[in-house]
């Protein structure tokens, strides 16, 4: 990374420099470059324990590596004005992860109360959909769309999601059909209803048209790519998926949805051992649904 090493340059200068320091270890926390940001976040923190922007990264930088606990020890010592209500976002987050549910939501309904804005609710809506009450859920996203003009779009995306997980599947797509009528070229619209049709197993051509589409426009997307592949798998074609997913799996090592899917495509290729190992993995980043993975895990573990 150009930019990493530029710091990395002036570093050799000025070792004890706390921008420069906090600047690099910015740099290598989005690289995902994290032990090169360990030590760029220590030179900060070992002199200015107290340094907000320094604890603030480390936060990130915990959060990103899934090491919730070490990530709440930091982002808890957040005073300053500039980083305090993206802390307590991740906070929630965080606690979340750990299954601490009910700080999740006190720390959430909080912020909501006193600043309720797009973030506060898109996080909050993303809680209540992670404990399934689509209701709740819903009334917030359904005030911040009409405050936005329909503007943002991840509210939208979030709002079809939770209708379709409702069992409103028609309902969900029409509201992302709403956004290709504007932007009939919109990748992210293409592929949300080109996936959604293909996970269903219905559609499947024009889930394929519309999908190629999306990666014409935004070429070399994982998660786009990710679509693609989870086509060719409905359809049977598990040569073509495999070899997409492998292409997927370089960019993406850790989407926990990603590994499933290539689980699907070995487990339907008869290779039975690789597609085992890769549940697991799966099943360690943390998916949605952890009882489906379990159960196809004990199901090859039975074979």
């Amino acid at each position: 990374d150009k930019a990493l090493m530029h710091f990395e340059i002036l570093l050799n200068q000025f070792p004890e420099n706390i921008d420069l320091n906090l600047k690099a270890g910015f740099v290598a926390i989005e690289g995902k470059n994290y032990d090169k940001a360990e030590n760029f976040l220590k030179n900060v923190l070992n002199k200015e324990p107290d340094n907000q922007k320094g604890l603030y990264f480390y936060g990130i930088l915990m959060k990103d590596q899934k090491r919730w606990k070490e990530a709440i020890e930091y982002f808890e010592k957040i005073k300053e004005q500039d980083y305090l209500k993206p802390s307590l976002l991740y906070l929630a987050v965080c606690y979340e992860k750990i299954n601490n549910k009910d700080k999740a939501k006190e720390i959430l309904e909080k912020l909501w109360q006193s600043d309720p804005d797009e973030d506060v609710g898109y996080f909050l809506s993303l809680y209540y959909k992670n404990i399934k009450d689509y209701n709740n859920a819903l009334k917030i996203l359904d005030k911040l769309i009409e405050e936005s003009k329909g503007k943002n779009y991840k509210l939208i995306y979030l709002k079809s999601e939770i209708l379709i997980k409702r069992g409103e599947f028609e309902k969900g797509i029409n509201l992302v059909e709403q956004i290709l009528n504007k932007e009939p070229d919109n990748p992210d619209a293409l592929n949300f209803i080109g996936y959604s049709y293909a996970e269903r197993g219905i559609e499947i051509e024009k889930a394929y048209d519309m999908i190629q589409k999306a990666l014409s426009i935004k070429k070399d997307d994982p998660y786009i790519m990710d679509s693609l592949a989870w086509v060719y798998y409905v359809k049977g074609e598990y040569e073509k998926a495999l070899s997409i997913q492998k292409k997927v799996i370089e960019k993406v090592k850790d989407d926990p949805t990603i590994l499933e899917h290539l689980g699907d495509i070995l487990k339907a290729l008869g290779m039975n051992k690789e597609a085992l190992d890769t549940y697991k993995k799966a099943l360690e980043n943390e998916p949605e649904q952890p009882d489906l993975l379990i159960k196809k895990i004990m199901e090859l573990e039975n074979k």
